[in-house]
Order: C-alpha cells, then sequence, then structure tokens
C-alpha cells in the first residue's frame, strides 16, 4: 500500500484514482465506490450512467424519445434534454434527487445506482 502513495505522488495522480483502479476495489470498498461517483459533477453524466443502465431501447420505449436520440445522448454527442430527464425520473423515481444533483437521502426514498448497490452488498451473507 505504501507503494501506492509514492506512486500517487510521483505521477500526480490522487490516491483515489489508484484505488479505483484496482480491480477488486468494487469487491472490498462498495461504499467508497458510491461515494467516489463524486467525479460525476453533472446532471448529463448521472443522467448517461442510467440510460446505459438500462439501454437505449428501454428508454425510448419509456418515453415520446426516438432510439436514434437515446443512442445520441448516451454516448455523450448530444446534450441531454428535459424531455430525458423527465423519462430517467418516470423510470427511476427512486433516483430523482440524485440525477438532479448528485446527493442521497434514503430517509425519504432517495438514493443512487451505488448507494443501491451497496445495500445489496451489505445485505449478502457472503458479502465483506
Amino acid at each position: 500500500m505504501f507503494g501506492n502513495f509514492q506512486r500517487a505522488a510521483k505521477e500526480d495522480i490522487s490516491f483515489a484514482e489508484i484505488i479505483t483502479s484496482h480491480s477488486r476495489t468494487k469487491q472490498l470498498f462498495p461504499c467508497y465506490l458510491s461515494m467516489n461517483n463524486l467525479h460525476m459533477t453533472t446532471s448529463a453524466d448521472r443522467a448517461r450512467l442510467l440510460i446505459k443502465k438500462i439501454g437505449p431501447k428501454k428508454a425510448s420505449e419509456a418515453g415520446g424519445v426516438s432510439h436514434d436520440r437515446w443512442l445520441s445522448v448516451s454516448k455523450g454527442a448530444v446534450r441531454v434534454s428535459t424531455e430525458e430527464i423527465d423519462v430517467l425520473i418516470k423510470l427511476f423515481p427512486q433516483y430523482a434527487l440524485w440525477l438532479a444533483n448528485g446527493q442521497v437521502a434514503p430517509e425519504i426514498g432517495q438514493t443512487s445506482p451505488d448507494y443501491d448497490e451497496a445495500n445489496r452488498n451489505l445485505n449478502q451473507p457472503n458479502a465483506g
């Protein structure tokens, strides 16, 4: 682990970048990764994550936006519009707050995909 600190200092990269590049990080530190999604600084980044999660086909079936448009949005070729955000909130009402500002409020049912995954991992008998 000490070598990782030296590498971070030498290569001018953060320790977080080293940790998240480790292949077992997701298995070992699911809560860290949940917090690490702060790098998704825009609602467009978070929208693209949800679009990739469900796929452009399912997204187009859920709303009046064409499949080609969803595909372009998911690739970052065009900006995310309010129409796409509305469809995503319809599909994922539990992620509305996270989609808008990156925050979670589990006490009122507002979570994120990473938050939900971390909770699923904690509830598994072999977790950790």
